[in-house]
């Protein structure tokens, strides 16, 4: 039981450290639908680590849709 509790901190300490570098360091973040670039309108969008984005895609998907998120 406590090399589980180890774990955990140890996770907790490389989550801290991991979320450091993402906010330092930022995602180019784009998407997809069926194969055609549909967000943003230029190159990419940063994102942070922890960032929450609502882009405004959308579309009557009458069909099988693929969407994909890119960095």
């Amino acid at each position: 039981m406590g090399g589980s509790v180890a774990g955990t901190l140890v996770g907790k300490g490389a989550g801290s450290l991991l979320e450091s570098i993402g906010q330092a360091f930022p995602d180019n973040l784009y998407i997809e639908v069926d194969g055609k670039k549909a967000w943003p309108s230029g190159k990419y969008q940063n994102i942070n680590a922890g960032d929450k984005i609502t882009p405004p895609i959308q579309g009557a998907f009458d069909h099988p849709t693929k969407v994909t998120l890119k960095e």
